[in-house]
């Protein structure tokens, strides 16, 4: 479907939204692992940058929510940000889960496994903070251009991206109201990006058709449900964004789709 072969094994991709995170805590090892384990085509994840300018794997600037720690991620280097649990909020079966680094997910993914990394807004602290320039870096020294999928709803950091590492496949996101009224076409023309990404309440015919016709792909989060995932494969989507892979899998299964 993409060019270098991203996208191109699946007419449409299942992506573990931070994993598997109604299984395991959210972008974790272990919710990678089990997503894995479904499997998925695709897992997304979110990256912050730590004091030390490591590429951190969680989704909040802050711990507060997904750790034992308060605080800003990048606050701490990793490897005082290795000292947090990252698990027993959500279960005491994963007490003590480490924060992943990216390094470290994608070292424990099958190599056949797509990665869609996220750059969070809070994340690009300001223009020579370069999380960009850190990401582009990472792909590029482990020749992952064919695994990875870049995107973020800061629309100039994935111009920035692009500019540099013009290889790397990036994915636009749409904020509402910010974008409201623009076509995928838009949005990704100005930033150079080959995958438009919304949410499934945004999703319409004629924003699956505007992208197609400009050789865009599509992709919705967070279908969870039966009823979400039919309705977004009935209007032509390209990728499944999902926090419930498994139900996804049995809808795309009765639909030949896996």
């Amino acid at each position: 479907m993409i060019q270098n072969g991203l996208y191109s094994d699946r007419s449409v991709l299942l992506v573990g939204h931070r994993g598997f995170p109604t299984k395991a805590p959210e972008n974790t090892l272990a919710s990678f692992r089990i997503a894995a384990e479904v499997p998925v085509d695709m897992v997304e994840l979110d990256v912050h940058l730590s004091k030390d300018e490591q590429l951190i794997v969680i989704h909040d600037a802050t711990l507060d929510r997904t750790t034992n720690g308060s605080g800003s991620v990048a606050e701490y280097t990793v490897q005082e940000l290795k000292q947090f649990d990252a698990g027993s909020w959500f279960g005491e079966a994963f007490k003590a889960e480490p924060i992943p680094t990216l390094g470290e997910v994608v070292a424990a993914l099958p190599e056949t496994m797509l990665i869609n990394i996220e750059i969070k807004p809070e994340a690009v602290r300001d223009g020579n903070n370069g999380i960009q320039k850190r990401v582009g870096e990472f792909i590029t020294e482990l020749h992952l251009e064919h695994r990875i999928v870049v995107s973020s709803f800061h629309h100039g950091v994935l111009k920035l991206l692009k500019e540099s590492f013009p290889e790397i496949h990036t994915g636009v996101l749409y904020a509402f109201p910010r974008d409201f009224g623009k076509k995928p076409s838009e949005l990704a023309k100005r930033v150079g990006a080959e995958i438009f990404i919304c949410n499934r309440r945004e999703v319409t015919q004629r924003v699956v058709d505007n992208a197609h016709e400009n050789e865009l792909r599509v992709a919705v989060y967070t279908l969870d449900t039966p009823r979400q995932i039919a309705r977004a494969l009935n209007l032509g989507i390209d990728a499944v964004v999902s926090n419930a892979p498994d139900v996804a899998k049995q809808v795309m299964r009765s639909r030949n789709l896996r």
